[in-house]
């Protein structure tokens, strides 16, 4: 494993405690009916983005096992077919947060979790491509 990929996982990883702790300060300023809305809504709605995830990882995968010489193109697709789902999920969890009446404060904090965590994905994916061309290491 190299610097490249190590740094990138850091940024990655470090995105993500980032963004869940913004999401999590964010909940515990919420009040309990507001709580339970939130409780009552989106289970349901996670399992269905679940079985969404698992079918286009399925398709990825199978689609890079049939056409090989073509694992790059694919990819790209993947990348932006999944960057084109989070941006969907985001604008429909925010509709329903504020049909639930979600407070204004608590739809401004998720937004900005969900944000620190795309930012922090992209960095890494950048980081992991880029810091081995610029600072090659040689074992």
């Amino acid at each position: 494993m190299n610097l490249s990929i190590i740094v990138g996982a850091v940024v990655f990883l470090g995105s993500i405690i980032l963004s869940q702790k913004l999401a999590v300060n964010a909940s515990a300023k919420l009040d309990d009916q507001t709580k339970l809305k939130i409780a009552e809504v989106f289970p349901k709605r996670n399992v269905n983005y679940s079985m969404i995830v698992f079918g286009v990882v399925i398709i990825f995968l199978v689609a890079l096992y049939l056409w090989p010489k073509y694992n790059f193109q694919i990819s790209v697709i993947y990348a932006i077919a999944f960057c084109l789902y989070l941006i969907a999920k985001l604008i429909l969890n925010v509709r329903k947060l504020a049909e639930i009446g979600a407070p204004d404060t608590y739809i401004h904090s998720i937004k900005t979790s969900f944000w620190v965590f795309i930012v922090g994905s992209i960095s890494a994916v950048v980081i992991a491509l880029v810091v081995n061309q610029v600072l090659p290491v040689n074992y």
